[in-house]
């Protein structure tokens, strides 16, 4: 079964995510494994193999991501897909991983998402004018 199976399933399973919302957390994951592998090179730290990102750190790539592309509509834009708060990233995140499209860790757990912060007021924030 390739990719677009795969989505299809997802879609059909969870019908709280739009195609959407599992697109930008996997470009979010991108952005993030590459910061890792960034840090790491800058600190000459020696990554081989696989680059974990965490639970929290995924949430954080999703919200500069979601600023980055979309400003002062980030907030709409990723509610429009179904992702409200950072319980939502892990469902999709845990939601992909069900069907194959990622993996985990044997420590990482749906818990590593719950509550991290409050993603609407932290993309209102982010794009906040400054006078």
């Amino acid at each position: 079964m390739g990719k677009a199976e795969e989505f299809e399933k997802l879609l059909t399973r969870d019908k709280r995510y739009k195609r959407g919302a599992y697109i930008f957390v996997s470009k979010a994951l991108e952005y993030a494994v590459q910061r890792r592998r960034e840090e790491a090179r800058v600190s000459g730290e020696s990554i081989s193999g696989p680059t974990h990102v965490s639970g929290q750190d995924l949430c954080l790539a999703v919200k500069q991501c979601a600023l980055g592309q979309y400003g002062f509509m980030a907030g709409m834009v990723l509610g429009s897909m179904g992702i409200h708060k950072t319980e939502d990233i892990g469902t999709i995140v845990f939601n992909m991983i069900d069907v194959g499209l990622m993996s985990k860790s044997s420590s990482d757990t749906f818990e590593d998402f719950v509550d991290l912060f409050d993603l609407p007021q932290e993309l209102e924030e982010g794009f906040a004018f400054k006078y």
